[in-house]
């Protein structure tokens, strides 16, 4: 190439780089665009009901899956229904449950 040829050429550098960022660039768009597509077709597979939509959708929900968590006390909490409520429960303290409405009449 033509930078082998002259290391020291910063003007050739320059290009040299500024290329190697495009291609990364589109490397992780077309990587990105296979994944979508791959998405796309295990969906479609999964309407035949095949082994392979089947040990998908085991992935997805083992991967998505929360096994344990830490209350406000920093407690370690791994049964699921205990998991559930602590995540209801810090929601709630978070954004307040339905019906309670504060206002600030001091303005």
């Amino acid at each position: 190439t033509l930078l082998h040829a002259s290391p020291h050429d910063n003007q050739l550098a320059a290009h040299d780089k500024q290329l190697l960022k495009k291609y990364r660039n589109l490397s992780r768009a077309e990587f990105a665009i296979i994944k979508q597509r791959s998405d796309c077709e295990w969906a479609t597979m999964g309407a035949r009901g095949t082994g392979y939509y089947h040990n998908v959708v085991k992935e997805r929900r083992r991967k998505n899956a929360i096994f344990s968590i830490q209350d406000e006390h920093g407690i370690g909490i791994t049964e699921q229904n205990q998991i559930t409520a602590t995540v209801v429960k810090f929601y709630e303290e978070l954004m307040g449950s339905e019906g309670e409405i504060q206002i600030d009449k001091s303005n």
